[in-house]
């Protein structure tokens, strides 16, 4: 048992020993010490020797059921005391903190340098073990103050624990953890290691990634050092620090910088050609008033400083990322996320010389711009502003990247690119490395006249049909025909330059001959030619406009696709503007369809049929031809019953795409909901029935719930009726489009309202 209080050495202050012997004496190095029941109180340390060698130890120390014990060593005028702890059992450690209860070594220093340790020393795997608190403080007017002093070698054996829930903690007026090197302390899942002090140390060890470093100095200007090099996770609170530079290679999980005043916590910023990376690999928040700097201008040429993100970065309103670093430094802050990462940048991203990597863990690898982030033009810059080597950056309108003036870009490539709008400001040429999907489709700019430092564009990339989507007329006959497969969006939002627009065939595009390719703008009404003043490669590379004076005034994007002036070298996809199947008798039908252009000969239809089952089997071929876009045939092999039908499309490539499916009911009374396009929509959908007679109809829309949000009364012919539905006024979400006819039969389609 221990004490009630007063001095240690006062045999009659402990009421039984375990170390052998009888009654109540004073512990030895035999004995196994326990502060138990709820002990609350200060010991004073006055065993500890006046003389040389400064130690005196116990066996072990146990804290437990709930104590709260400081051992405090009063000394007037300094020196070295050394609380020493021997066990050589594995069952009985030299040091055991119970959850729920504290030891606090306490330096009382009136005056000189006092050095109070908590020594470990014993036998192999002997360890300390800490599940509640360890706390270490200096009090007086001198220096110095208490501290661990742990050892694993082959003399000392001995080791310390830190289990979940577990601290160390230091206080002002202490020590340090020593020795500073070795895999001496161990910090488990759930553990914590503060340093409430000024100046300091964090020691090396063996520290699980749900650990916790907290650094927190409330009133000194000097963070401490950190003398390992993978910890857990780190929270940083330091009001009053200046200028502070890790230099070194070290690997945190989450990092949280809650305060450094606005003074520079650099990663590196020695004079030496030593290179130095802080890896992250949970999330980054950097809070206001906190200043990360990756490079510091001190740093030689040919040296570098990276910050390599894992999760997610958050910087709050006043917060800085940035760098200085000197001409030929390498100042990377480098995404390398294997699940999605979100950057949310409500404060300040740049720096000069800053290079910003997206090189996920793989090409599939996503970071998803929450807010906009800006980053500086640099071609001081070792490598590109921007760097794409794996997997892409998304944006949105309200959340895009936007390069500044002068910035440069690596190219991209279907591995790595940026998916959604992104912004370019400036006067210098620039490609926007852009795509959706699996495309990467980049666009640039160049050239024209009138360009200015506050330029601005902002450059999308689309996947569709534009003449559906945005319009169906082209100029002619200066154009053949146009693409129905993808199209850009440039808008200036900023300044009155013209520009040369260049677009990029790909694969996808399906050109055969760029030379034959032309650049189309819209202009509200109709697809303009913009011409050809350069392109490169004969199926696939850049595309060059002449200067587009045209733009739409900004909050107006002006969309771009490609154009052929040639049917033959440049089919394009086909594109398929209408099909129909109508009744001719009882056994015979008309199939009917009409392309927005003409085609190669060496594309192919396919009607297809089939019935209830829906197993679809060709009933009849027709080639493709040069010189119309109107096809029919006839299917002698009408059933009775409901009749679907549908056209299989193949190009000269090989290419298979599918009509939407037509229906003829013959023989039978009843309505059919055949098709809604589209079935992913922004404000309508095209409903097609097919009906065996003039009838009326009720369309009627229900959400998830089962609740009715929108009716509309409809009349439809006999044959196929197409009827437009709104959805402009619901919010996005699931819903079921379901038709009843007058006698009461019902079909239903899912949509989804973006």
């Amino acid at each position: 048992m221990g004490p009630p209080g007063g001095l240690w050495s006062s045999a009659t202050n402990w009421s039984a020993t375990s170390g052998g012997g009888s009654g109540a004496s004073v512990p030895t190095i035999a004995t196994n010490v326990v502060f138990d029941n709820g002990f609350n109180g200060a010991v004073e340390m006055d065993v500890l020797p006046a003389t040389t060698p400064f130690t005196y130890t116990i066996n072990s120390l146990l804290i437990t059921a709930g104590s709260t014990v400081t051992l405090q060593k009063t000394q007037a005028a300094g020196g070295i005391r050394v609380f020493q702890l021997a066990s050589t059992s594995t069952a009985t450690p030299g040091l055991k903190i119970d959850n729920g209860s504290t030891l606090t070594i306490d330096a009382v220093n009136a005056s000189g340098t006092l050095n109070y340790e908590l020594a470990f020393t014993g036998g192999a795997g002997v360890t300390g073990e800490i599940s509640g608190n360890l706390y270490f403080k200096g009090s007086g007017l001198g220096t110095g103050g208490a501290e661990i002093d742990l050892q694993d070698d082959a003399t000392h054996f001995a080791a310390l624990t830190v289990k979940n829930a577990g601290i160390i903690k230091y206080f002002e007026n202490t020590g340090t953890t020593s020795p500073s090197t070795g895999s001496y302390l161990t910090m488990e899942s759930g553990s914590t290691y503060e340093i409430e002090k000024n100046g300091g140390s964090v020691p090396p060890g063996t520290w699980s990634a749900s650990s916790l470093v907290k650094i927190f100095n409330p009133t000194g200007m000097n963070p401490p050092l950190f003398l390992g090099t993978a910890y857990g996770n780190m929270e940083w609170d330091c009001p009053n620090q200046v200028a502070y530079s890790l230099n070194a290679d070290i690997v945190f999980n989450n990092v949280n910088f809650i305060n450094t005043n606005s003074a520079a916590f650099r990663i590196k910023n020695s004079a030496t050609m030593t290179n130095y990376t802080m890896t992250v690999n949970g999330n980054l928040d950097i809070g206001p008033g906190s200043f990360i700097e990756i490079v510091g201008n001190s740093s030689p040429t040919a040296t570098s400083g990276k910050l390599i993100l894992k999760g997610h970065l958050n910087i709050q309103s006043g917060g800085l990322l940035t760098t200085n670093g000197v001409a030929g430094t390498i100042n990377r802050f480098e995404l390398q996320g294997s699940a999605n990462q979100n950057i949310n940048v409500e404060g300040f991203v740049g720096g000069v010389r800053l290079e910003f990597v997206m090189n996920g863990a793989s090409s599939a690898s996503t970071a998803t711009l929450l807010t906009n982030l800006s980053l500086p033009g640099n071609n001081n810059a070792a490598g590109a502003n921007l760097q794409l080597i794996n997997g892409r950056i998304i944006t949105s309108s309200s959340a895009m990247l936007i390069m500044g003036d002068d910035a440069v870009t690596s190219a991209g490539s279907v591995s790595s690119f940026v998916a959604g709008p992104m912004k370019k400001t400036g006067d210098d040429p620039f490609t926007f490395p852009i795509g959706e999907g699996l495309e990467f489709a980049p666009i640039g700019i160049s050239g024209g006249a009138g360009a200015a430092s506050f330029d601005g564009f902002v450059a999308q990339y689309f996947r569709g049909n534009p003449r559906v989507v945005i319009g169906p007329n082209f100029q002619t006959p200066a154009i053949n025909h146009m693409s129905v497969l993808e199209w850009w969006t440039l808008e200036r939002t900023a300044g009155s330059s013209s520009k040369e627009v260049t677009l990029y065939a790909r694969t996808y595009t399906q050109a055969t001959l760029l030379s034959d390719l032309r650049v189309l703008r819209w202009d509200g009404t109709i697809w303009r030619n913009e011409g050809q003043v350069a392109s490169t490669g004969v199926a696939t590379g850049p595309v060059r406009s002449a200067a587009v004076t045209g733009f739409f005034g900004a909050g107006t994007p002006t969309r771009f696709t490609f154009g052929s002036v040639t049917s033959f070298t440049n089919p394009l996809p086909i594109n398929l503007v209408s099909f129909g199947a109508t009744k001719l008798s009882s056994s015979q039908s008309s199939i009917a369809w009409e392309l927005s252009a003409c085609c190669s000969a060496a594309a192919k239809f396919e009607i297809q049929r089939a019935g209830d089952n829906r197993n679809f089997m060709t009933v009849g071929t027709v080639n493709g031809s040069s010189t119309t876009i109107f096809y029919t045939c006839q299917d002698n092999g009408l059933r009775t019953g409901i009749n679907y039908y549908r056209l299989k499309m193949i190009d000269e490539h090989g290419t298979v795409t599918y009509s939407k499916t037509a229906v003829i009911m013959n023989g039978v009374d009843g309505l059919l909901l055949t098709s809604a396009i589209p079935t992913i929509i922004t404000n309508t959908t095209v409903l097609t029935v097919a009906s065996s007679r003039e009838q009326k109809l009720d369309i009627i829309i229900t959400d998830m719930q089962g609740r009715t949000v929108y009716k509309q009364n409809n009349l439809v012919s006999t044959g196929s009726t197409d009827i437009t539905v709104s959805f402009a006024r619901l919010n996005p979400g699931t819903y079921q489009l379901t038709g009843i006819s007058a006698g009461g039969k019902t079909n239903t389609i899912r949509v989804i309202r973006q």
